[in-house]
């Protein structure tokens, strides 16, 4: 049986209206997802669980490519400027990406205590984060429908073990995935870098820019296939991880790039986010998740594409 043609503007156009709707409940959801993530880098600030990097004159720093054991005394000269130098004491690592031509380097020095605090902080936030954001998903399902949850059915994905327990599952799935696809899909531009910079070679070096960006393409695009199960999951928790997974690849069978291409389009805004600290998040998650939602129930079947979408896809 043939599905039926999804067209984005229209879809995002109705994800607005029932953003615009139900704007109440997407801006308690959202303000809560914006205060967990206020409160994550609060952490990592005050903590000392933040990275940090360098860009170091080679006149004055003549450092080379590599990844380097470092002692305490380098890592607190290093990290002197930032609020970390208080966990340098039991030394780390340093890494250098050497540009001759530009007369740079790129330095990541790295704690081994900084490496600590920012693995804990990074747990924690994961582990309020997930909960909240399929409470959310869950709402978020039946807004268009005109269903609306009590404010208490956003913390049930806390409340009930065996529902958190799945999404922190399914999240770590998710993560393992997007973290071995993206070192493969960057694995021949940072190769290809390492010998520009060996050779301080313009041509190779201006080849490993196209590279990495087309790993990064390639890598959000394996990421964003499975991106299906997350809301699948909120929606019927009674799914196991992997089956959400499974269902979500086989909804997008033959529409993976459209999908993909739907999620790429919010692209904008979610630079837009970074670069005002997140702000934007109030407005930007629900409209994300909304249309992703509605694309995903126009495939089943189950959501109506709007009447006022244009007469030829915009793929």
């Amino acid at each position: 049986m043939q599905r039926p043609t999804v067209y984005r503007p229209g879809l995002k156009n109705r994800a607005r209206q029932v953003l615009f709707q139900y704007h109440r409940p997407c801006m308690v959801a959202a303000s809560i997802i914006l205060l967990l993530s206020l409160l994550s880098r609060f952490l990592q600030a005050t903590t000392g669980g933040a990275l940090y990097y360098l860009i170091l004159d080679l006149k004055q720093y003549p450092v080379q490519t590599g990844i380097w054991q470092a002692n305490a005394s380098l890592l607190a000269n290093l990290l002197s400027g930032a609020s970390v130098s208080h966990l340098t004491q039991g030394g780390g690592i340093v890494a250098s990406l050497r540009f001759d031509s530009a007369g740079v380097a790129f330095v990541l020095p790295l704690a081994w205590r900084q490496l600590a605090t920012f693995v804990i902080v990074g747990a924690l936030t994961f582990l309020l984060t997930v909960p909240m954001c399929y409470g959310a998903r869950a709402q978020f399902w039946r807004l268009p429908a005109g269903q609306v949850f009590p404010f208490s059915r956003l913390l049930h994905w806390y409340t009930d073990l065996r529902l958190s327990g799945r999404a922190l599952g399914l999240e770590v799935l998710l993560l393992l995935w997007r973290g071995v696809t993206w070192a493969v899909c960057l694995l021949p531009g940072l190769l290809v870098m390492l010998v520009a910079t060996q050779q301080n070679s313009d041509t190779l070096l201006f080849l490993s820019g196209v590279l990495n960006l087309a790993g990064m393409a390639m890598g959000y695009f394996l990421y964003t296939i499975l991106l299906p199960g997350q809301y699948l999951l909120a929606r019927s928790p009674e799914l196991t991880p992997i089956t959400a997974l499974r269902n979500g690849l086989r909804l997008l069978h033959g529409r993976k790039v459209e999908f993909f291409l739907l999620r790429l389009s919010f692209l904008p805004l979610q630079l837009l986010s970074i670069f005002l600290y997140d702000i934007p998040t109030l407005y930007l998650f629900p409209y994300l998740e909304l249309s992703t939602i509605l694309y995903l129930g126009a495939l089943e079947g189950t959501s109506a594409v709007p009447s006022n979408a244009p007469q030829k896809p915009n793929l």
